[in-house]
């Protein structure tokens, strides 16, 4: 059916440049098949028919700096995140009958507080394919959304270039987005994990790129590279 032609696409084409679904693909010039992996990311398929195949773009394809101006709508503000949402934040142990796989555990230590947390992404017949938590900490709210691209049968796309940092031995995205005309910020940090087929994005209100912010930053990759940065 068309469907299954869609999708024997996709995998024809990530099969031929050394990938396949459930995994993060770098968008390497050099590699042979970038000019099939960039019209299947142009593709109507691509952008607008999820499928449960191909995620699109979501981590940084094309950002080749640390630091983007952006509209203030899209400049999330921690503290009026977690008012609209506390209502319906859950415990992990109630999230988790509602997902498609078994999720980290919340963070725990190092001041950092679990406000609660919710289902995301797809959502499967065996249950939803990502998980967001919500944390208090002493840099502030703390966002971190966990996906597993294998129950989701998804594709992230990124540009070697975005790679610019590291969460325990998984190269790791850092980009701030600042407000073009409130100036605020806040920081997207990304990685996947190869070993586990897992990607992970973290949100804070800060520009973690900032020198005078080196100590959160610092503090923050400590955390979770110990809770989510490890090899299993």
């Amino acid at each position: 059916n068309q469907s299954a032609a869609r999708l024997s696409k996709v995998d024809l084409v990530l099969n031929r440049a050394g990938y396949q679904t459930g995994s993060l693909v770098v968008m390497d010039p050099d590699n042979p098949a970038i000019n099939e992996l960039r019209e299947l990311i142009s593709s109507p398929f691509g952008q607008a028919e999820h499928l449960q195949v191909a995620d699109t773009v979501e981590a940084g394809l094309g950002k080749q700096d640390i630091e983007e101006t952006v509209i203030d709508a899209k400049i999330r503000d921690m503290e009026a995140y977690h008012e609209q949402t506390k209502a319906s934040l859950e415990t992990m142990a109630e999230v988790i009958d509602h997902l498609a796989f078994y999720p980290s555990p919340p963070i725990e230590g190092n001041d950092f507080t679990f406000l609660g947390a919710g289902v995301v992404d797809v959502d499967t017949p065996a249950g939803y394919t990502g998980v967001v938590s919500l944390y208090d900490s002493p840099i502030g709210k703390i966002l971190v959304q966990e996906n597993d691209l294998i129950a989701s049968q998804g594709v992230t796309f990124i540009a070697p270039e975005a790679l610019n940092a590291t969460i325990g031995q998984h190269p790791a995205s850092v980009v701030a987005y600042k407000g073009e005309e409130s100036g605020n910020y806040y920081t997207e940090v990304y990685w996947y994990n190869s070993i586990t087929s897992r990607e992970y994005t973290v949100e804070v209100s800060l520009n973690l790129n900032d020198e005078s912010h080196k100590d959160s930053k610092e503090l923050l990759f400590d955390v979770l590279t110990r809770h989510f940065g490890q090899s299993q």
